[in-house]
């Protein structure tokens, strides 16, 4: 549980609520791996763009904002194709390892009127 604070207090042990709160709460949790997302804003994202693509490499991503705006993420090459190939749905059911009577029989009855 996080130690109650005012806004722009320090906390007991030195570290302010904000990044106690950036430690605590992951933005959001992929499989079992909890990524975190930096947010940078787009001009010092270019005044570091070495560092910010090392980091993209290492397998933090990042929010990029302009005007307090999310508008990109940068994430590792790998990563990105990694995302890119998730098969489609109706490939994952023909390669699913179904046999006979696995799947109730498909009713053949015409389909039924509406009112148009």
């Amino acid at each position: 549980m996080l130690p109650k604070h005012r806004r722009g207090q320090d906390c007991p042990d030195g570290h302010s609520l904000r990044r106690v709160l950036a430690d605590a709460i992951p933005i959001s949790v992929y499989m079992t791996t909890v990524v975190t997302l930096k947010e940078i804003q787009l001009r010092d994202a270019k005044a570091t763009l070495s560092a910010v693509i090392d980091d993209a490499v290492r397998g933090a991503p990042c929010v990029i904002t302009r005007h307090g705006r999310r508008e990109a993420v940068l994430i590792a090459y790998q990563e990105w194709e990694r995302l890119s190939q998730v098969p489609s749905f109706g490939r994952l059911l023909m390669a699913a390892p179904l046999e006979e009577g696995d799947l109730p029989k498909r009713n053949r009855k015409p389909l039924r009127r509406t009112r148009t």
